[in-house]
């Protein structure tokens, strides 16, 4: 019987994917201020109504002394008010065009974090063996963008240490004639899941101590106040569902090295009822073949269930569209 070998979980990558990058444009909003923003707008009403007063009174004097009040006295005010006027537009206009400015080159520069973060992602998703943590942008955009792919790379290289591990002790073929040995021993297959839940547990916790530095790496980010309260808050939100995905990923894989000590615990019970045949384990009982068939079967449902969350997840995540 050929056994099936685990689908390792991706839920370690998915959980700071999930958390960062559930809404990337939230998080390189930088925490938008409405008061922040209106501050220099009235900053520079201000000083444009003075502007006006100032240099629309002067302008208004020179004219209304050397050509009005010769030719018509009434217009004086009417030239007094509309000179006023346009000063005061006239440097309102030069206060607000580094506003304009400013608030332009902060999009564009989420833009390209957002477009590095989504590239960083796809890259997750189809397997790549790297991820460049390289900003694309500059600013406190850039700083956002290089924390998060900074830490889908760490993430990638969790998860592929966890793979090399698992695959290193040989679950791929726990049940082959060489672990199985002459017959009824079970030592070596003992001896390897034993191994194998160690692995689990190394990798679940070490995935849950990244998950809390992640939170610890942003507090100190080198951004504004309000950038980094917006990062810390697109965190928070996503994280108590993150940590419910990510315990049901590790529970998962526990369960699978589970269900093949149970199935060993089959082969123990079934001592002289089974053996291998052309290389295939062959049961003279159909109970015990149907018994150690629903311990693989059971795999199989559980690494189903790995690939769905791992769809839920990539579903739930703008940035992967």
């Amino acid at each position: 019987m050929r056994t099936w070998p685990v689908v390792a979980t991706a839920a370690v990558a998915m959980f700071i994917v999930g958390a960062l990058t559930a809404d990337p444009r939230r998080l390189l909003k930088q925490g938008f201020d409405a008061h922040a923003l209106a501050r220099p707008f009235l900053s520079a009403l201000w000083s444009s109504a003075l502007a006006g007063l100032l240099l629309g009174g002067m302008t208004w004097l020179v004219v209304y002394f050397t050509l009005v009040r010769q030719r018509n006295r009434r217009a004086g005010a009417k030239h007094f008010f509309l000179l006023i006027g346009l000063a005061a537009f006239s440097h309102l206009a030069v206060e607000l065009a580094p506003v304009y400015g400013a608030l332009t080159r902060d999009t564009r520069q989420e833009d390209l974090a957002q477009q590095g973060i989504v590239d960083s992602y796809r890259k997750l998703q189809s397997g790549a063996a790297a991820i460049d943590s390289r900003p694309l942008a500059h600013g406190d955009a850039g700083v956002i963008e290089a924390f998060v792919r900074t830490n889908l790379s760490k993430s990638l290289a969790l998860h592929q240490a966890y793979l090399g591990e698992i695959r290193a002790a040989g679950l791929e073929s726990i049940f082959s004639e060489a672990n199985l040995g002459a017959g009824d021993n079970l030592s070596r297959v003992d001896g390897k899941l034993r191994d194998m839940t160690d692995i689990v547990e190394k990798y679940r916790r070490l995935s849950l101590l990244h998950a809390d530095q992640i939170d610890a790496d942003a507090a100190r980010l080198p951004i504004s106040d309000a950038g980094r309260k917006s990062v810390l808050a697109g965190i928070a939100e996503a994280r108590q569902r993150q940590d419910a995905d990510l315990k049901r990923a590790w529970d998962n894989e526990a369960a699978i090295v589970d269900e093949y000590r149970g199935a060993a615990n089959l082969l123990r019970g079934a001592r002289g009822h089974w053996a291998f045949q052309s290389g295939k384990l062959a049961f003279e009982r159909p109970a015990d073949l149907n018994a150690f068939r629903g311990h693989i079967d059971n795999v199989r449902r559980i690494v189903d269930e790995e690939k769905a969350l791992q769809a839920r997840i990539a579903a739930e995540n703008p940035a992967g569209v």
